[in-house]
């Protein structure tokens, strides 16, 4: 698992190109992302959900997962992702 945090630019472009990579490489890729309202249209769902179904069809590349979670109020997407952040051992 790799989580991607942290102020300012960078953190969507770095995931989302390491998810593109490890779905050509097969791997399963699993997409938990914050985003500030459930209605916002993502680009990158819908091309990595469209990979997913590509993998389903023919075998190419790997499985893909996706779960937006819109929080509500300040503060909220942090503390969330904390909850499911794995802590070191």
């Amino acid at each position: 698992m790799i989580v991607h945090t942290g102020v300012m630019k960078g953190k969507s472009t770095a995931a989302f190109g390491l998810a593109l990579r490890g779905w050509n490489q097969g791997w399963d890729i699993g997409v938990f992302q914050f985003v500030k309202s459930a209605k916002w249209k993502v680009g990158e769902e819908a091309a990595l959900t469209a990979l997913g179904e590509v993998h389903q069809q023919d075998g190419h590349g790997g499985p893909v997962e996706w779960h937006r979670w819109a929080p509500a109020g300040p503060g909220r997407a942090r503390r969330a992702a904390r909850t499911i952040t794995p802590r070191p051992r």
